[in-house]
């Protein structure tokens, strides 16, 4: 009976964990655009990117939301961390790009809101071509 006792306040602690995780996403209502470069833009390394994000962004070290930045569709491959809305991108692939900007929590895990703009990028690295994958 004990048990029976234990695995039931275990499984209802569980449902109540999971429905306040999902509420929270749900609710967010987090935002983020891109305004500057526009997409089709044609961008010489180095250049700034301006966001537009519904929260305040900061330093991951004072958990602060911030931005990732990438080329291609490897969410993993984040080239720049942005704590502000104007980033500064120094190092990014030649030759037509698409970009990525995702709003993450201070722990790098993803917020959720994704914004993308196509790309014609010079003066930055010789690396293959994403715009097909």
């Amino acid at each position: 009976m004990v048990t029976l006792r234990r695995i039931t306040a275990a499984a209802a602690l569980t449902l109540a964990a999971l429905t306040t995780t999902v509420a929270c996403g749900d609710e967010s209502g987090d935002t983020i655009r891109i305004t500057s470069p526009s997409d089709g833009a044609e961008v010489t390394v180095p250049f700034e990117v301006i966001v537009d994000s519904s929260v305040s962004l900061g330093p991951p070290a004072v958990e602060e939301h911030h931005v990732h930045i990438w080329f291609g569709d490897d969410p993993s491959a984040f080239m720049v961390v942005g704590e502000s809305d104007v980033v500064r991108v120094d190092n990014a692939p030649n030759g037509a790009q698409v970009m990525t900007v995702s709003l993450h929590y201070a722990d790098h895990t993803p917020v959720g809101p994704e914004a993308s703009v196509s790309l014609v990028i010079s003066g930055g690295a010789d690396m293959p071509d994403t715009s097909d994958y």
